[in-house]
């Protein structure tokens, strides 16, 4: 986040940079207040509001690999990254090999800022 429109530049955390980079793992307000070449402050607030929405993950159906049908196609869905346990890390594997897979389906966290 930047701040802009004065000389020096106060973060409610220990930061006097105009830009500060965050990351929280909540929603989180950042106060700035802002002193001017005339000595006059202004104080604003930037809002951080972090949804951590869980995936609907799902693997499709199971399928059969066998003398006659040679390869299996697995397909996840539901989430923004996906990590197989034949270490794939697409949302689709193809398998010519009989077994159980698990699939890990990660969806990403959106992040939107609220400035008042």
């Amino acid at each position: 986040m930047t701040a802009t429109g004065g000389v020096s530049y106060q973060w409610s955390l220990p930061s006097y940079s105009q830009t500060i980079t965050v990351s929280p793992a909540t929603t989180t307000t950042y106060t700035v207040t802002v002193t001017g070449t005339n000595g006059c402050t202004a104080t604003d607030e930037v809002k951080v509001v972090v949804d951590n929405v869980f995936p609907t993950a799902s693997a499709g159906m199971d399928q059969i690999v066998s003398c006659t049908s040679s390869e299996a196609t697995l397909t996840a869905s539901g989430g923004g990254s996906y990590s197989w346990s034949n270490g794939s890390t697409t949302s689709q594997i193809v398998t010519q090999l009989g077994g159980t897979y698990t699939v890990t389906v990660t969806e990403q966290t959106a992040v939107r800022v609220q400035m008042k």
